[in-house]
C-alpha cells in the first residue's frame, strides 16, 4: 500500500513538472519552400510644390515566393525570396531577391545584403527593438503595440494577429509613419509607409499600402 501511494505521488509530482510549450509567436513569419504572397499595392505620389502641382495614384500587384534553401552556413535555415511585379495588364516580372530567416529571437528580411528585424522573440505588447542591430545603420525602433491596430483595414480578417509600429513621427511640417500587420500562421498581411514633407497646405512625398490577397503553401 505505501508502495502504491508512493509511486501515485512521484506520478503527481511528475505532471507538475510537465508545462505546456510558451507560444512565442514563431507563427507568424511561417518559412518553408514553396510559400507564396501575393499583395495588392496602393500608392499615392504628392507633388504640391512643383508647377504642375499633381497627385498620382498607382497600383500594382507584389508576388514573394520562396525559391529554396539558401546556401549559407548558420546555424537556422535561411531561405531565397524571389520578388515579382505585374500590373492589371502585365504579365508577372522578375524584379530582386531576398534571403529570410528566423530563429529563437527574431524573424528577418535581408535585402541588397542590409538585414532588418521584422519581430522579436517572444512578441508582447509594448516592447521594443532596434531593427537595424543586424546592420550598419542608425537606430530603427520597433515596437509591438494592440492599441495601433485601428490603423488596419484586414485587422478583424485573422483570428491571431499584431501590429509592429516602425515609426509615428508626425509634425506641422513632415509624417513618417510605417507599420506592419502580420498574422498566425500566414506572415505579412498588410503594411502601410507615409514620408510627407507639408508646407503652406502643400505636400510631397508619397503613401503607400500593401494588402495581401492571397497566401498559398505550394
Amino acid at each position: 500500500m505505501r508502495i502504491r501511494i508512493l509511486i501515485l505521488a512521484l506520478g503527481f509530482i511528475g505532471c507538475r513538472d510537465v508545462e505546456d510549450p510558451v507560444d512565442i509567436g514563431y507563427d507568424y513569419f511561417p518559412l518553408d519552400v514553396g510559400f507564396e504572397w501575393v499583395y495588392q499595392v496602393d500608392s499615392i505620389y504628392h507633388d504640391d510644390f512643383s508647377q504642375n502641382q499633381s497627385s498620382d495614384t498607382f497600383r500594382y500587384y507584389r508576388k514573394e515566393v520562396i525559391m529554396e534553401e539558401a546556401d549559407i552556413i548558420s546555424p537556422e535555415k535561411r531561405y531565397n525570396v524571389d520578388v515579382f511585379y505585374k500590373t492589371d495588364s502585365t504579365n508577372w516580372q522578375y524584379k530582386s531577391s531576398m534571403v529570410v530567416y528566423k530563429n529563437d529571437l527574431r524573424a528577418v528580411r535581408s535585402i541588397n545584403n542590409k538585414s532588418v528585424m521584422h519581430l522579436l522573440f517572444p512578441v508582447a505588447d509594448r516592447v521594443y527593438w532596434d531593427a537595424n542591430q543586424l546592420n550598419s545603420e542608425g537606430q530603427d525602433r520597433f515596437r509591438y503595440i494592440d492599441d495601433e491596430k485601428h490603423r488596419s483595414m484586414m485587422k478583424d480578417s485573422f483570428l491571431n494577429n499584431v501590429f509592429v509600429q516602425q515609426a509615428f513621427d508626425t509634425t506641422i511640417i513632415d509624417e513618417d509613419i510605417r507599420w506592419e500587420l502580420f498574422a498566425e500562421g500566414v506572415g505579412l498581411v498588410e503594411k502601410q509607409a507615409v514620408s510627407l514633407e507639408k508646407q503652406f497646405g502643400k505636400k510631397k512625398g508619397f503613401d503607400y499600402r500593401w494588402k495581401l490577397m492571397s497566401f498559398t503553401k505550394n
